[in-house]
């Protein structure tokens, strides 16, 4: 091996740690950590996160945008279930998630 060659084992553990970082990443988000605490405990710079996120086509974007959709879906899906069950602050919150909807028509 070269002076200049990295060890064989460097590559496989660059790998690894992007795998860990994107992971942990889509598990903050699913908590609904804010973005300026993602860039604390993931050690990115703040402001390069928000423009990453900010950025069309950014996989962080893609990331962010698709599990927020996701975390979103479940609380409305849970939301609907405790109304039905006649939760009356469910219901309310249910009424609510209605009129966004209307408006984004």
């Amino acid at each position: 091996m070269a002076s200049t060659d990295l060890p064989e084992y460097a590559v496989t553990l660059t790998v690894p740690a992007e795998e860990d970082i994107a992971a942990r990443f889509e598990e903050l988000v699913r908590l609904m950590t804010p973005i300026k605490d993602i860039a604390t405990l993931l050690n990115i710079p703040e402001g390069q996160l928000r423009v990453a996120l900010g950025t069309p086509g950014n996989p962080l974007r893609d990331t962010y945008r698709r599990v927020k959709a996701e975390v979103q879906l479940e609380s409305r899906k849970r939301i609907i279930e405790l109304a039905h069950g006649g939760e009356p602050s469910a219901m309310m919150q249910a009424y609510r998630l209605l009129k966004e909807m209307e408006a984004d028509e």
